[in-house]
């Protein structure tokens, strides 16, 4: 239905007070803490008493302003200051434990539950990725049933420290009970299926995050590996709106320029944020995995986020990266899209050991943190890094997807 449509509409008052329930609902903890800010550049504190009121999640019918930056409560930055975690946007560590590591092995992960402790870290994605020796044995199926089973184990084994998160009010409850929360993703197109029949029932089982390539072009989308001006495919064009329909995250990261600016105008029409898990800065480090300035720009505008990822060859052309290098790609999607686009993507248990020599493993995020702020990144602004933003990316998917089921069915999508 158009906007211009409604005054016609003859439920429209109750459609919009159930609208209105729905955000209240699915808001949680990024709608309780943050709203946009309406400049490009770093969040200020926003006093309770100027407002009148706790901040509140932009209406989903409303596009995020262009800059992607959210302004945090005081109430948000000091919970995030005085209990920090870190959200992982991208993790090939479900890919280990399925070939029989061991996540509370220190030696054997770099997200282990030891460096998990250390690292303060809050929640994690598990990408569900299916590994080149499985592809080429003819697994794949097998794969995409044993490891996502795999993961169930893990979570149970560890009931007192790990726990699924499936919205951002699991996200909330997980922390409040001294939970690390596990996200599901999806990393290349080999367990969908091939198009859209698997999309539905991937949600249902948790996942939130997809990417629809890897390091070659399939039927959805062309690999940065290609380049080339070819982008979405049909399929791909009808697989990003499904996704956004059923609140999925579409992840950008792996894809050539054009399918990203694809998915972009997509996303645009529908008012969905957009993220790249785990992609550099391009002006920086001139790899085509990497993203140029108008595409971070874009995907800020959109309400999205972009992980940043500790690889050395995406960090640096030539030798080994430092930690001052991903503060330096930090401070680029700062400069260039808002310090609210900004987040972790890291890459561990990916990196084939060619990370920044602190980041060894998700234990160095509290020297990343310490290394932020004498930089001059306000706690805020670190907050927002670290899991803030990401935490309202996925409040605007959730939101937009509760809109969009209650114009066509009256009801939010099931799994939810």
């Amino acid at each position: 239905m158009r906007h211009s449509d409604r005054s016609n509409f003859p439920v429209a008052k109750i459609l919009g007070l159930a609208l209105v329930l729905a955000v209240l609902v699915v808001g949680g903890l990024g709608g309780a803490f943050y709203h946009y800010s309406g400049r490009r550049g770093a969040a200020k504190p926003v006093s309770a008493a100027a407002t009148g009121a706790t901040p509140a999640p932009t209406p989903a019918a409303t596009p995020p302003p262009a800059n992607g930056a959210a302004t945090w409560g005081p109430s948000a930055a000091e919970f995030l200051k005085d209990a920090p975690f870190s959200i992982l946007l991208h993790t090939d560590t479900l890919m280990l434990l399925t070939h029989g590591r061991r996540i509370e092995n220190a030696a054997g992960l770099q997200v282990s539950l030891p460096a998990i402790r250390a690292g303060q870290v809050g929640a994690f994605a598990a990408a569900l990725f299916v590994p080149t020796a499985d592809r080429n044995a003819g697994r794949i199926d097998e794969y995409c049933r044993r490891a996502p089973l795999t993961l169930n184990e893990t979570i149970a084994q560890h009931p007192d420290i790990l726990r699924e998160a499936r919205s951002v009010a699991d996200l909330r409850k997980n922390w409040q009970d001294g939970r690390v929360s596990v996200l599901r993703s999806v990393e290349g197109s080999w367990c969908l299926g091939g198009g859209l029949e698997r999309l539905p029932s991937l949600f249902n089982d948790g996942v939130r995050m997809i990417g629809l390539t890897w390091r070659a072009d399939n039927r959805l989308a062309m690999s940065w590996e290609n380049g080339g001006d070819h982008g979405l495919t049909p399929l791909g064009e009808a697989a990003v709106r499904k996704m956004i329909e059923l609140g999925v995250l579409v992840d950008v990261s792996h894809m050539n320029d054009a399918s990203i600016r694809g998915v972009l105008d997509i996303a645009a029409q529908m008012k969905a944020p957009v993220v790249a898990s785990h992609s550099n800065c391009r002006a920086l480090c001139n790899h085509p995995r990497n993203l140029p300035d108008d595409l971070i720009k874009r995907i800020a505008d959109s309400g999205g986020v972009i992980g940043v990822n500790f690889y050395s060859p995406f960090l640096r052309a030539g030798g080994a990266a430092a930690i001052a290098d991903v503060v330096r790609h930090l401070a680029h999607l700062r400069d260039v899209g808002g310090i609210g686009c900004a987040a972790l993507g890291t890459d561990y248990d990916g990196l084939e050991s060619r990370q920044p020599a602190e980041l060894k493993t998700a234990a160095g995020l509290v020297r990343l943190r310490q290394s932020l702020k004498q930089a001059g990144f306000s706690d805020v602004d670190i907050a927002a890094i670290f899991g803030g933003n990401f935490v309202r990316a996925l409040t605007l998917a959730e939101n937009r997807a509760g809109e969009i089921a209650i114009r066509a069915h009256g009801a939010t999508p099931a799994g939810r």
